[in-house]
């Protein structure tokens, strides 16, 4: 799994992230949605930077993703949070949740509609009754807006990144080709090449598959905002009702 060795760079990358203006989202959409919500599970919570500040701001959360080293990490990091390392689908816990949760297009990471359909209907049966499910993608807008590829580099505490994205219109599969420079010395770096996959989902087709899994109320919001997604959207934040 390349997030296992991404791990080791992932919040030296990621630095340029306003962790703290996306869980202020999430907290409004929770409270909106759900002002009685307790019980949070972060799925692909990653370092679990989102978990730790929702955690802040006083909800009871927990963690957990594929990535053994992912995992480690965000246990080194927040020793007060329960972390698992696991897959959704073997993850059973005790109790059922108020509120899940999936950031940073971890969703789109799902290549595979099967899965992605299982995936939906698992998460449905670990919520309770009126409980949310909120998750962002990045859209079909925002890949074709590419122009099939792009190129950005980061530079931050000795970490070189180089980000190219590839997309593919046919298959829709965005394929990012990450290399990362990492400063041993003076005139000396190591070098990592990974490269990560993302499916590129219509807005119809999530929907599609959210009813199937038995959410009926969606709201489809452009990130961020209280306000329906446009068709030039970038990305767009999901949430779920589960209504049985």
């Amino acid at each position: 799994m390349p997030y296992d060795k991404i791990a080791t760079y992932y919040d030296k990358i990621n630095y340029d992230i306003d962790y703290i203006e996306w869980t202020d989202y999430l907290e409004t959409l929770i409270l909106n949605y759900n002002n009685k919500s307790k019980q949070i599970l972060d799925f692909a919570c990653g370092t679990g930077t989102i978990t730790h500040y929702l955690h802040k701001k006083g909800f009871v959360i927990s963690g957990i993703d594929e990535s053994a080293n992912m995992i480690q990490k965000a246990k080194s990091k927040y020793k007060d949070i329960d972390f698992f390392h696991t897959t959704i689908f073997n993850y059973s816990p005790e109790r059922k949740y108020d509120v899940i949760i999936s950031t940073f297009d971890s969703i789109n990471t799902i290549t595979n509609e099967e899965i992605l359909l299982e995936t939906f209907k698992k998460i449905f049966s670990l919520l309770k009754r009126n409980g949310i499910f909120i998750f962002d993608i990045n859209t079909q807008y925002g890949f074709r807006a590419l122009n099939d590829e792009f190129t950005y580099t980061k530079e931050y505490m000795n970490i070189f990144s180089v980000w190219k994205m590839n997309y593919d219109k046919l298959s829709k599969i965005g394929k990012l080709h990450l290399t990362i420079f990492d400063k041993q010395s003076s005139d000396i770096y190591s070098r990592d090449d990974f490269i990560l996959y993302e499916k590129v989902y219509s807005i119809s087709k999530l929907k599609k598959y959210l009813k199937k899994a038995g959410f009926m109320n969606l709201d489809i919001l452009d990130h961020l905002t209280m306000k329906s997604h446009l068709r030039n959207s970038y990305r767009v934040d999901f949430v779920s009702v589960k209504q049985e």
